[in-house]
């Protein structure tokens, strides 16, 4: 699962519920009791409880079933804690499929570790991940400033000192967040 900040619907912890278990469903292999509560949600507002029952029964039906949220910190902290609470009930369960995989900025850590303290972390906002993110942006502003590249979609800076507020800004806002582009 992946939320988007741009897309309040997907930054509800029952809507990433509800999308882990229309994953896991095979149209070929949905069971009378899957259809019954499916049918639960067609005409009433679903509450998280009824979401979660549901998608423990999907789970016991994997051999293990592997969840993977990407950008938790995108998320309020209320639903972020929603769907945290709802994803360790739903793998403390004895002989519990679900293994999880979640991933965000350092600043969710806290949160992650109050509902799952036995996990294992592993953070990549490190210094050297920071120092890549800062040669990489000054290379990109300086190479756009020497080459005085024009295409629309291309920053044009006159100013070098704003190029260097720009900078700055980048830098500290990737808050180690770094994906390399071919």
């Amino acid at each position: 699962m992946f939320p988007r900040f741009d897309d309040s619907i997907s930054l509800s912890a029952a809507t990433v519920l509800r999308s882990i278990i229309r994953q896991s469903l095979k149209p070929d292999n949905v069971t009378r009791e899957v259809k019954r509560q499916l049918s639960r949600f067609e005409n009433s507002y679903a509450d998280i409880d009824t979401i979660k029952t549901l998608l423990q029964h999907c789970i016991s039906r994997f051999s293990t079933l592997y969840i993977v949220i990407d950008a938790l910190d995108e998320f309020e902290k209320e639903e972020r804690n929603i769907l945290l609470r709802s994803l360790s009930s739903i793998i403390s369960v004895p002989d519990s499929k679900a293994k999880l995989f979640l991933v965000g900025r350092s600043s969710v850590s806290t949160d992650i570790r109050k509902w799952f303290p036995a996990s294992q972390e592993k953070s990549v906002d490190c210094h050297e991940v920071q120092a890549d993110i800062e040669a990489y942006t000054r290379e990109a502003i300086t190479l756009r400033q020497r080459e005085q590249l024009i295409p629309q979609e291309q920053l044009i800076l006159h100013d070098p000192a704003l190029a260097q507020e720009i900078i700055k800004a980048l830098i500290d806002g990737a808050n180690g967040m770094y994906v390399l582009t071919p």
